[in-house]
């Protein structure tokens, strides 16, 4: 991997015109000869069961390192960096000197007790493994070597994170006080935590290369501190409150379930015990309430659990009839009522938040640019102030001033029509109510499907009619539809799906009675993988409240659902001028420690503008976070196109990657850019066209800030749609850049980065950067500019539905899924998951 040469960096761009901005990057100088050791720490305890570690978990070996150095070393306890898991650095100066290349290393006893007031016996292991000097650092930052140790920067990087207290909570590379006073409910007894993220980077300065800070504010979802039934309140909102939930019947096995994906996994305190030191992790909630499961007591007689706590507890439960909090497996398990259960403090959520909360949390979370400026710059000055004294011991100084840089704004477009019209962008959106499509098709054969929804027949008579009236102001021809069906159920829906395949009719307006997944994935993946019928789904609420712009934001999926083109871009970039592909690729890993698979989607480019899209699609082992079906994925899209463009290959390919971090780079360059290459090469004719990869990563953590108010745009102050930066925070090394591609109209705009990763058309900065502008515009679904380059969405968007079709099937691809594929990984490779031709192209927008 390490011979891979990645793209060196371009002259910057001049297009566009100049804007004065901030970046919350904070400069670093390190002192020359300045020397760090790393040892690598093992900690064993004696008589622990394996997987039964009383300290395994990152904070529970933070806590354990303050106690063991503060014991062992108490001179330079509060000196030492650790990095939560197996390292720790400390300067030559510390005394903590062990001999270099001492296999062995040195092992010290320790007495520690990691919950409760009982002693537990541990041996932890010190053995030096590494060396780093400043001047590897200097060297590079000063242009006098290509070469950069990341493990110095590591290290440095974890100077700068470690904490000597337990008064912060660490998630990932967030920190988040314990102290909360601003903490917001966001529903489903989750609440947000407010923090900052920290990293140490390489950037390339305005006065060349130098290490700097990149601190940002952090928002993340933790779990409230309140007993087990008080979640239960706030998932179901039940009307008659705690007294509704009192009923047994209250307790369907559907609402079990929902319960479960808030409560399981989660640790909690009992609190009728009376040491409350010891948590209890929820494995699953039972089947059973407390008044319905039974034990053997200590007797030999059979006793329900809620009797039990009585007589034992002389507690009468409230909720008796409600699932209990599982705890263990096999003939270890153990039952906890949830109303005596309280969460214990400071747990993340994990993994992704429902809808609603994911609403509540933009909400809380959403400030207006100079705000967020504000709150950025006063914790990065709170955070650099108390690493400094941890930081002058290693010979490091922070700037505590936010990094002013230079960027540029692109010229937004031209947005082609129908009748030859064109609309300009402007700040990230369009207005395009007065034009027509610009290939603007007619509705086929056609009907209604109400599923599930209580919607009379005058309703939706009316509604169909408003669209087919709205259709014709877009340039389409809609007549009325051919019938209006009503399903009560799944069964209800396939066979009218199978009257559609009979008789002719390819495309189906679907209502749904709510926002559902489950019914969603079943309608989608039936027609597509099952009946071949093109489908847009409605919610009941918003046919009966349908307007104007509802109707056209519907007929923008619509029309390119059926083949059709709303907007182009007038293109006036000359690498367009030749046959062209351009690709976006998507990944979608499930939880952590799940079985199910890897979904890996393309959308791959057919026309002159790179407008209209195929998909293709692969499922692979979660094991593996690089694509390994590149190769064929590659030769599907290359047949694709040559079947589209009437016969001709693409002689120019670029490539959208979503999501590579800078440590992957140059195992993506290796892995997947071959796996491209040898599709090529598996075409007849000597086939080698112009590949362009760039690598697209939309989480980043740097922000820009106009300096001057008069570029702050709207009401939330966002730099202009078009605001580029290739100087002052880019990589030292990489040729990459930052674009803010949309107007950013609630809260504080994020840029994507973009990282050149091989390049064979010998593309300038203002290529790169206006072909990147350009094709976050005409996005099928809006009139506004994207955050992402359209291809990149596309492949998000085939990505989600390739995870619905898993759902619908029963295979759930996140941590609250009911079943997966235990069996092995290799049985997804038996899925069917062929998309019926019927439907097109371009049906999953």
């Amino acid at each position: 991997i390490d011979d891979i040469m990645l793209p060196a960096q371009r002259a910057p761009g001049k297009a566009g015109r100049k804007i004065a901005l901030r970046s919350n990057y904070y400069r670093v100088k390190i002192n020359p000869n300045e020397k760090i050791f790393q040892l690598d720490v093992n900690i064993k305890e004696d008589n622990a069961i394996l997987g039964k570690e009383s300290v395994k978990k990152t904070d529970e070996k933070r806590a354990f390192m303050i106690a063991f150095l503060k014991e062992k070393f108490p001179t330079i306890h509060n000196q030492v960096a650790y990095d939560g898991q197996s390292s720790l650095y400390f300067r030559e100066t510390m005394g903590l000197m062990i001999a270099e290349n001492e296999d062995a290393g040195k092992t010290m006893r320790f007495q520690y007790a990691p919950r409760g007031p009982r002693k537990r016996d541990f041996s932890v292991t010190l053995r030096r493994v590494n060396y780093f000097n400043s001047n590897d650092i200097n060297r590079y930052l000063n242009g006098d070597t290509l070469e950069l140790r990341m493990d110095a920067i590591q290290a440095l990087d974890i100077v700068f994170r470690h904490r000597a207290s337990n008064d912060v909570v660490n998630v990932g590379r967030s920190f988040f006080p314990a102290n909360q006073p601003n903490r917001k409910d966001i529903g489903g007894g989750r609440e947000v935590w407010f923090g900052y993220h920290q990293s140490l980077k390489a950037i390339d300065g305005k006065s060349g290369g130098t290490l700097a800070l990149n601190i940002d504010a952090a928002a993340k979802a933790f779990v409230k501190e309140q007993l087990g039934h008080e979640i239960a309140m706030e998932v179901f909102r039940p009307r008659g409150g705690e007294r509704e939930m009192a009923d047994h019947r209250f307790w369907s096995d559907s609402r079990r379930k929902t319960l479960e994906k808030y409560i399981s996994k989660l640790n909690f305190i009992p609190m009728h015990l009376k040491n409350r030191d010891r948590n209890f992790r929820c494995s699953t909630l039972s089947r059973n309430g407390a008044d319905r499961q039974t034990f053997i007591d200590d007797n030999g007689r059979s006793i329900n659990i809620a009797d039990y706590y009585f007589k034992q507890y002389k507690i009468k439960l409230r909720f008796p009839s409600a699932p209990m909090i599982q705890v263990g497996t096999g003939k270890n398990i153990k039952y906890f009522p949830l109303e005596l259960m309280r969460v214990a403090p400071r747990q993340p959520h994990r993994g992704q938040v429902d809808e609603n909360m994911q609403s509540n949390m933009i909400r809380a979370i959403a400030d207006p640019a100079p705000k967020k400026e504000g709150i950025i710059d006063q914790m990065a000055r709170r955070a650099i102030s108390e690493l400094s004294p941890m930081a002058a011991l290693y010979g490091v100084q922070t700037s505590a001033k936010m990094e002013e840089i230079s960027g540029r704004v692109l010229d937004a477009p031209q947005m082609a029509y129908g009748n030859k019209k064109t609309v300009k962008a402007y700040q990230g959106a369009w207005d395009a109510r007065r034009e027509k499509f610009f290939d603007a098709k007619s509705f086929p054969k056609w009907v209604v499907i109400a599923y599930q929804a209580r919607m009379d027949q005058r309703q939706v008579n009316d509604f169909a009619n408003g669209l087919c009236k709205a259709a014709s102001f877009e340039g389409m021809r809609a007549n009325p539809p051919d019938r209006v069906l009503i399903a009560q159920n799944e069964n209800d829906l396939m066979r009218y799906y199978e009257g559609c395949k009979n008789n002719g009719v390819t495309f189906a307006l679907v209502i749904l009675p709510r926002r559902d997944s489950h019914i969603y994935s079943i309608v989608k993946e039936k027609a597509e993988l099952v009946f071949g019928v093109v489908t847009q789904c409605v919610q009941s609420r918003n046919v009966e409240r349908a307007n104007a712009m509802f109707y056209g934001n519907l007929l923008q999926k619509i029309n390119v659902k059926l083949g059709g083109v709303n907007t182009k871009v007038v293109n006036r970039i000359q690498l367009f001028t030749k046959p062209i592909m351009i690709v976006g690729l998507s990944f979608s890993h499930p939880a952590p420690g799940s079985r199910n698979p890897s979904i890996v989607t393309a959308s791959f480019s057919c026309d002159a503008s790179g407008t209209k899209y195929f998909i293709g699609k692969r499922l692979q082992s979660s094991r593996f976070s690089l694509a390994t079906g590149i190769k064929d994925l590659f030769l599907e899209g290359l047949k694709g196109f040559y079947k589209r463009a009437n016969g001709k290959k693409p002689e120019r390919i670029i490539v959208y990657r979503n999501g590579a971090s800078e440590g992957e780079l140059q195992a993506v360059a290796k892995l997947e850019v071959g796996q491209m290459k040898a599709a090529f090469a598996a075409l007849p004719g000597n086939y080698s066209p112009k590949l362009t990869v760039i690598v697209v990563n939309k989480r980043t953590h740097t922000r820009m800030f106009a300096q001057d108010k008069a570029d702050q745009i709207g009401k939330s102050g966002n730099v202009p749609s078009g605001t580029v930066v290739d100087t002052g925070v880019t990589s030292k090394g990489l040729c990459d850049w930052y674009l803010n591609s949309s107007q950013g109209i609630q809260g504080t705009s994020r840029p994507v980065h973009y990282t050149l990763l091989h390049d064979e058309n010998n593309l300038d900065a203002d290529n790169l950067q206006m072909m990147s502008f350009h094709l976050c515009h005409a996005y099928a679904r809006c009139t506004r500019t994207v955050s992402l380059p359209i291809p990149c969405l596309y492949a998000e968007l085939m990505g989600d539905r390739v995870a619905r079709y898993l759902q619908s099937r029963g295979i759930g691809s996140d941590a609250g899924s009911v079943s997966s594929m235990e069996s092995g990984d290799s049985d997804f490779e038996k899925l069917s998951l062929d998309i019926k031709t019927e439907i097109g192209d371009m049906f999953f927008v």
